[in-house]
């Protein structure tokens, strides 16, 4: 079935809350180095602050935004700040525009630099992990009710704290959201810990796992993998673990948008049954700034 983008209502009651988020593939990482911090590269005459609300958008209509998020007891380590969620962003949208002809994801953006909001949840990590299956959806339900997410956006929440996953996303349209989270601190059962795949050190850099994570998200929360596609598999599909939305019992190793062109991106077009992310208004057309 096709599956539209559900405009947002401001408050998500945690009632409706439950399992079947789709979770992110234990993959192959390249790198144990730490993360690189960079002085930002900015337009002149633009400063960077901690934003505690979305700012004004330089583009209108479908965008992602981006959110660092805190448990109430987590540490600070302000990854709002500086170069290492833009890096990772920009290294990740390089890949998608080499896949797609030039076409990128279409990202918040304020004075030319990706928007990332700042946000202490009212929770700590423990109630957090404690809601098990549930746990993205109640970081969905509190950024809801403190105000944080607009109707016509989706979201990526760098959560500072564990889960069971490296990441996860609602898996639609059984379990409809607009938040995808990344546990910092996530420890997969049989997986190594998240805080071993690092950001990528620059923009330029070819993206690693957090980077084809947050692709592989972004792509859940948009309606892939339909159920209707010919390797459809619990939400991915299982043909090959080189594609970007692969889950199977192989080591997930990404280097393609939808082999074959056959299950949810086709610029020729998908059958209207089938989820086809090439007419996503979340995908940018090529040589789109932002």
């Amino acid at each position: 079935m096709v599956r539209p983008f559900i405009i947002f209502v401001t408050t998500i009651f945690l009632a409706s809350c439950g399992g079947g988020d789709a979770d992110a593939p234990q993959g192959a990482s390249t790198s144990s180095a730490p993360p690189v911090q960079q002085s930002p590269s900015l337009k002149p005459g633009f400063s960077v602050g901690r934003q505690l609300a979305d700012q004004p958008d330089d583009i209108t209509g479908a965008q992602v935004h981006l959110m660092y998020v805190l448990p109430s007891d987590g540490p600070d380590k302000q990854l709002d700040l500086g170069d290492t969620i833009p890096n990772s962003v920009e290294s990740a949208n390089r890949w998608l525009a080499a896949q797609t002809g030039g076409r990128r994801l279409r990202m918040d953006t304020f004075g030319g630099r990706v928007d990332i909001t700042f946000a202490k949840l009212p929770r700590t990590d423990a109630q957090y992990q404690a809601a098990g299956s549930s746990q993205r959806r109640l970081i969905e339900t509190d950024l809801g009710q403190m105000g944080l997410l607009q109707a016509g956006k989706i979201y990526m929440a760098y959560y500072e704290g564990g889960g069971k996953t490296c990441a996860n996303a609602p898996l639609q349209p059984e379990n409809p959201g607009f938040v995808a989270v990344t546990y910092l601190h996530g420890t997969p059962a049989g997986g190594a810990p998240c805080i071993q795949k690092p950001f990528v050190a620059s923009s330029s850099a070819a993206p690693d796992y957090k980077e084809f994570g947050l692709l592989h998200e972004v792509l859940h929360t948009l309606g892939a993998v339909d159920k209707d596609a010919p390797d459809y598999f619990n939400g991915h599909v299982n043909n090959d673990p080189s594609d970007l939305m692969y889950a199977g019992p192989l080591t997930w190793n990404p280097s393609v948008l939808d082999i074959n062109r056959k299950n949810y991106y086709n610029p020729d077009g998908l059958p209207s049954n089938i989820f086809n992310f090439a007419t996503s208004p979340f995908l940018g057309a090529a040589g789109e700034e932002h």
